[in-house]
């Protein structure tokens, strides 16, 4: 079992080593990334460098398949080294950093690293090679993403700022909201028009404010206002399983942050509970939900025990667990987070969530895999088919990694293939023809 990734079954065609270029400020840090990459007759460590400017200079001679990054360094961050790299010369980058700053590692990848793995510590110590079975899949996996897709829709500032001055002439005042831990200031812009933000409706978005203190009354209260119902203001009504039509359970890996921020920004069905399952170490998913809802203002929380599901709510799995959906003796419909089973090769896991979700909602089911390397999902959408639901996929034009959701159209389990900027359309009209149904 692993977090987020299976540590066995990676291979390469073998014709050519993955030639990997590895950034890091700390010797020990370098030294013992390149000996764990060493191990793998598959992957060549061709080079390191110690700050972001002699990697940019570097990147340009060696041409490197891979990158793995650190974030914290001197003269030029990870952050700026980034945002140059994707302008000039994208490369496939895993971020290597410490659990402490998980809203940095969040951060980078919106910026246009593919994957990350944690430190289990900010120090130079012998738990770094811990780090080795996770690191070699990840960077297997980099080699073999789908870089285009995956940056063809990113944000004009995200893969920007710095590419027009020399690496060499950047002076370290000019990168300072580029520094790792610097407060607001290491926020990357939404972009577009930010007036009036705080009252937006379109979609299923929800006001920030509004969302963070909704509660099982609460969230069923806008829910009707939303709707267009008019409601006392003062009271509550309990919630009910009728307020549910059914649930959008998704499912992503490499690549899938970006791929989810996309979905959920073009709206799912308002009156749907959406369950999502994206694959990340324990400790990070929490400030990946708050980095969904504060940039999309939507009401996207990290799931916890016995919460229920009401309209409207995106319930992210909690990394390192499994999320399950069950039915209370009222018949509500709860969450129940588990510890993964020694059957669980991925974590969180799709196919639990898929399965427990289909048990409960039966033909009400709409699962989606969106890109991801391995087979994680493919169960528990024959699952969701046994039950009468729906399974959507994300075509390969435009998934970083074919993985999963190609699996899945290979076992014939999955009912429609749909790029990224369909599956939103996709699944709302299944929704609506469920609804009519």
């Amino acid at each position: 079992m692993t977090t987020g990734h299976f540590q066995d079954g990676f291979e390469t065609d073998g014709s050519q080593p993955i030639r990997v270029l590895i950034v890091d400020d700390t010797a020990f840090s370098r030294r013992t990334i390149k000996g764990i990459l060493d191990l793998q007759p598959n992957i060549q460590v061709i080079g390191s460098a110690v700050d972001g400017q002699e990697a940019l200079m570097l990147v340009e001679r060696l041409e490197p398949d891979v990158i793995t990054l650190d974030l914290e360094m001197p003269k030029l961050s990870g952050f700026a080294f980034l945002r140059i790299l994707m302008r000039r010369n994208p490369k496939p980058v895993v971020v290597v950093s410490s659990y402490s700053g998980r809203n940095d590692v969040l951060r980078a990848l919106e910026l246009g690293a593919l994957d990350f793995v944690a430190k289990p510590s900010h120090l130079a110590t012998p738990e770094l090679e811990k780090i080795g079975p996770t690191l070699t899949n990840k960077v297997i996996e980099a080699s073999q993403a789908r870089l285009d897709n995956y940056l063809k829709d990113a944000k004009p500032e995200d893969v920007t700022g710095f590419h027009s001055i020399p690496a060499i002439l950047v002076k370290n005042d000019d990168l300072s909201r580029d520094q790792p831990g610097k407060g607001k200031n290491t926020q990357v812009s939404t972009g577009g028009d930010s007036r009036n933000r705080s009252e937006t409706r379109s979609g299923n978005r929800v006001p920030p404010q509004e969302a963070s203190q909704l509660t099982e009354h609460g969230a069923v209260r806008f829910f009707d206002k939303f709707m267009g119902r008019n409601v006392d203001p003062n009271t509550t009504r309990p919630v009910r399983f009728a307020d549910l039509k059914g649930i959008v359970v998704i499912a992503a890996s490499t690549g899938g942050p970006r791929a989810l921020r996309h979905v959920l920004k073009a709206g799912l069905p308002l009156d749907w509970a959406v369950a999502i399952v994206q694959h990340m170490p324990a400790g990070f998913t929490k400030d990946f939900a708050k980095r969904l809802a504060r940039k999309l203002q939507l009401d996207v929380i990290e799931a916890e025990q016995g919460m229920v599901l009401v309209p409207g709510r995106i319930l992210i799995a909690p990394g390192g667990s499994n999320m399950l959906i069950n039915r209370r003796k009222d018949g509500l419909p709860v969450v129940s987070i588990a510890p993964p089973g020694d059957q669980n090769r991925y974590v969180p896991s799709a196919d639990v969530l898929f399965e427990t979700s289909a048990s409960v909602f039966g033909s009400k089911t709409i699962a989606v895999i969106l890109t991801g390397m391995g087979n994680d999902g493919v169960a528990g959408a024959e699952a969701v088919k046994n039950a009468r639901g729906t399974v959507v996929a994300e075509d390969e034009s435009t998934a970083v990694v074919f993985g999963m959701p190609g699996k899945a159209f290979e076992a014939g389990v999955v009912d429609h293939l749909a790029p990224l900027d369909r599956i939103s359309p996709t699944i709302k009209a299944l929704a609506s023809t469920i609804d009519d149904s």
